[in-house]
């Protein structure tokens, strides 16, 4: 009969995600017990069999896992989410700030897109690019660089990297 080492690993709990995993092996990591993620690569394979991942620990460590692991539940549990801070909402001022240079970019990526759509298809369909249809897409590519150029030239370099500061 084959004795049982301590160290083996063994599960503790299986999850849904990777990352549900992932955060609990840290919440055990953080009050000093190994854990591992063991199962997250096949959770996204559909093969109508579920993937689940399973947080593995030291079999030494189970006890005192199992522990943890109840303890942080009841902490998530008693917390006032209604009190925690998650930071400074944006303004309608900052959005309506923001909005123009979004549409700016969509229509670069539009003229662009339309143009590289235009050249393949009279490719394919004509084997060649009739003159209009040359100009017109370089027009498009045109206009998209200038636009993109545009927005490149005055982007807000104070809040593109507030790290940098």
């Amino acid at each position: 009969m084959a004795t049982r080492d301590l160290d083996d690993p063994v599960p503790l709990i299986s999850a849904r995600t990777e990352v549900e995993a992932a955060s609990i092996a840290s919440a055990l990591e953080a009050t000093g017990i190994a854990a591992a993620v063991e199962g997250g690569m096949t959770l996204g394979f559909r093969a109508e069999a579920p993937g689940e991942a399973r947080v593995l620990v030291r079999r030494a460590d189970l006890a005192r896992a199992r522990t943890a692991l109840r303890e942080a539940k009841l902490e998530a549990d008693a917390t006032n989410w209604d009190a925690v801070d998650v930071g400074v909402p944006e303004t309608a001022a900052e959005a309506a700030e923001v909005q123009p240079r979004r549409g700016l970019a969509t229509a670069a990526w539009f003229a662009v897109i339309s143009a590289l759509v235009l050249m393949i298809v009279c490719g394919m369909v004509l084997g060649y690019m009739p003159y209009p249809v040359g100009i017109l897409a370089a027009v498009l590519v045109l206009v998209g660089g200038v636009i993109g150029l545009v927005m490149w030239s005055t982007r807000d370099r104070e809040t593109e990297n507030p790290a940098a500061r």
